[in-house]
């Protein structure tokens, strides 16, 4: 189990288990990737809101052989999602943004100019006036 390090934007974060999460991310070295985060969801947990949608962060991964989800072992918050997630345009924008790199990127193939285009368009939402044609003109640079 070789350990991983790598910096990631969270795409999606959801329940699994009684106290797991399953993530799904978009990282700068290894593209898209899914991991297990044991025990992220209690009350003491290590992982606190690192692991919200948005977010900007230094993941700490093990790889199993044969196995298509990592296992994350720590966080570290670069840039938190707060501000995105308090109004709900931004928050719209910001989902439109990371469905369509779900939805186009395959898993484990990495692209580092869509990581850079993904993170200042994430950004960009913080300081726009027009969130939606922020998100629109993100969809057209990606294309």
């Amino acid at each position: 189990m070789p350990l991983v390090k790598t910096t990631a934007i969270i795409l999606r974060s959801r329940k699994w288990g009684d106290a797991d999460r399953i993530v799904t991310c978009y990282s700068k070295s290894l593209g898209k990737i899914r991991g297990v985060a044991r025990g992220a969801r209690r009350q003491k947990s290590r992982f606190g809101a690192a692991l919200e949608p948005f977010s900007l962060c230094h993941l700490n991964l093990f790889e199993k052989t044969g196995d298509s989800l990592f296992r994350i072992s720590h966080v570290d918050l670069v840039r938190s999602s707060q501000m995105l997630r308090e109004d709900l345009d931004l928050i719209a924008s910001a989902g439109r943004m990371v469905n369509v790199v779900a939805a186009i990127t395959p898993d484990g193939d990495p692209d580092p100019l869509l990581f850079d285009t993904l993170q200042q368009g994430l950004a960009s939402l913080c300081e726009s006036e027009d969130p939606a044609f922020t998100a629109l003109l993100f969809q057209i640079r990606l294309l």
